[in-house]
């Protein structure tokens, strides 16, 4: 239906349209990639080379493939393995995943060091305010999310699936993990928590990769050109 009905097809991760391109239900001329921008602050905020508490945080729908089940059992793993160091897991969202998340939480003795916050308005402010982004899906396109905080500065651990290795290059503006691994999201935030001077590299190249190439600006010019383009074949 797609395919006959319209001119073009947008996507935002090229593991996408390569996955439509192989479904051959989709004209692969027709599907079109355009990565999403985001709105980037002027400046990088200050950098807190030992911020107390040290703020992890997830932002999105609390749903099976997000994992949000792995990264608290990380956090748990990470709170033993550094058991002096004060720290604290946002979790940003609401969905049907919300009670069974709240009694792991409770089953693993973590009390108020887990923080739900439910749908917020202000999340671009959370997302600033926190330390390290965590997004353990097991499919995604390109989670929003984590442009949103590479263009605050705040270092993101994804994993490596759908279009993540395409915009965020392991070590260098991010950290990339294996999907369902709680003991590697472990060591990842364990090696942000440990090192601030990764910890601010990463955030100055994160700012500037979304800086150059994932803005809304970006975006709506490539948007224009492809509307351009199908005007001029109608």
């Amino acid at each position: 239906l797609y395919g006959r009905l319209c001119q073009s097809i947008v996507v935002n991760a090229r593991a996408i349209q390569n996955q439509l391109k192989e479904s051959g239900f989709i004209p692969p001329e027709k599907i079109c990639l355009i990565y999403n921008g985001v709105e980037v602050p002027a400046r990088l905020p200050r950098f807190d080379p030992q911020p107390l508490p040290f703020r992890f945080a997830f932002a999105g729908v609390l749903v099976k493939r997000k994992r949000v089940d792995l990264l608290i059992r990380a956090f748990a793993a990470l709170r033993k393995r550094v058991p002096s160091y004060p720290m604290v897991l946002v979790i940003a969202g609401d969905g049907p995943c919300w009670s069974e998340l709240k009694e792991l939480v409770y089953h693993l003795g973590l009390g108020t060091r887990v923080l739900f916050t439910g749908h917020r308005w202000n999340i671009l402010k959370l997302i600033g305010d926190c330390h390290t982004l965590v997004v353990p899906s097991t499919n995604e396109g390109f989670p929003n999310v984590a442009l949103e905080a590479m263009a605050r500065g705040v270092p993101v651990v994804l994993t490596r699936t759908g279009g993540t290795c395409e915009v965020v290059k392991h070590g260098w503006n991010g950290l990339l993990i294996e999907k369902n691994s709680s003991l590697a999201l472990a060591e990842a935030m364990q090696l942000l928590l440990e090192n601030p001077t990764l910890r601010d590299q990463i955030r100055r190249a994160a700012y500037r990769a979304v800086s150059s190439r994932y803005t809304l600006s970006h975006m709506g010019d490539a948007l224009e050109a492809l509307f351009q383009r199908m005007v001029g074949a109608a």
